[in-house]
């Protein structure tokens, strides 16, 4: 039976630490040296000597009151205790970072700029759409948006370096807050001359099986949600073109290289396209807002995650029942 760790006496927090509580800029050091791999490459990437790391490592084990590193194992082994701890440092730098933004923003000492994440294939829809009454709600707040996939908004919403995040995927990070926004139906989208595009009624997904279709590439949660709804009837979808960008997925469909499905929201208001609705299981996603759990209630904010929403509800076409979601 493994050895018990020593009771701590309450009356004295810092006990079982060592002489000091965790230093931030150590931590951040040994969790370099962890993903780097050695002390050589850690010491590059932080501008360091390897000689002022190696220090660093050693003050911080001795603050811990535990050995982190194997030293006479090459390459370099992390210690039970190290790979722990290296597992849960970049969540306690990410929440220190959060808390300090948070102080300086309520202390008034932050740049007011509102960082804004938002998902790539909702930038030209919905966000567009909701940002021109928003502004003129807020004239005074300075706003900066960042085009992302969903995982790098949700990274940067937990580390502070976005304020809000709008997403097409439910987190599951006990550190974010999702708010539901909209159901976002797929569409067909067509150029005008396509055949498909004079049919009148719904389109069956099974009558796109022999379309060169213009998808995002595997990986990407619209692609998914497309391989999904395809399987389902045991299908596969036939590829012409694959390309991140929908601006890009748009043009071709418009140059008649083949049919795109897309989110409803995300092709709203565009010319040149014809748009088909789906009839049987449609494949969808959550349009959803994020923040993180810390953060205080802010008006602009508010305000914004308000704007997107009626913004997605309006350009949000009814189709058939939303079965295949992100």
């Amino acid at each position: 039976m493994p050895a018990l760790p020593p009771c701590l006496d309450p009356r004295h927090p810092g006990q079982g630490l060592g002489t000091a509580m965790m230093n931030l800029r150590r931590l951040r050091a040994f969790l370099t040296v962890s993903e780097a791999g050695g002390f050589r490459r850690a010491a590059q990437q932080l501008d360091l000597s390897q000689p002022a790391l190696t220090r660093q490592i050693q003050v911080l084990e001795a603050e811990i009151g535990a050995r982190l590193i194997h030293r006479d194992r090459q390459p370099l082994a992390l210690t039970e205790a190290g790979r722990f701890l290296a597992q849960q440092a970049g969540r306690l730098l990410a929440e220190a970072a959060f808390l300090r933004q948070e102080v300086q923003r309520l202390d008034g000492g932050r740049d007011p700029t509102l960082c804004v994440g938002v998902l790539q294939s909702m930038l030209e829809g919905v966000f567009a759409a909701a940002l021109p009454g928003w502004r003129r709600d807020w004239p005074q707040v300075p706003l900066r948006v960042t085009g992302f996939r969903s995982s790098q908004i949700m990274a940067e919403v937990i580390d502070g370096r976005q304020h809000l995040g709008f997403i097409g995927v439910r987190p599951s990070d006990p550190r974010l807050v999702w708010q539901d926004l909209i159901e976002d139906p797929f569409v067909v989208v067509l150029p005008p001359s396509h055949p498909l595009a004079h049919r009148t009624g719904t389109l069956p997904l099974a009558a796109l099986t022999e379309e060169g279709l213009v998808l995002p590439p595997p990986g990407f949660g619209l692609r998914d949600a497309v391989d999904i709804a395809f399987a389902a009837i045991g299908l596969a979808p036939r590829v012409t073109a694959e390309l991140e960008g929908i601006g890009a997925i748009l043009a071709l469909v418009r140059a008649g290289l083949g049919p795109s499905l897309l989110p409803a929201t995300a092709i709203a208001g565009l010319a040149g396209l014809a748009v088909r609705l789906l009839d049987g299981e449609v494949p969808s996603r959550t349009i959803g807002a994020v923040w993180h759990v810390g953060r205080r209630s802010d008006a602009p904010i508010d305000a914004l995650v308000a704007a997107v929403a009626r913004a997605a509800t309006t350009m949000r076409q009814p189709v058939g029942p939303l079965r295949h979601r992100l």
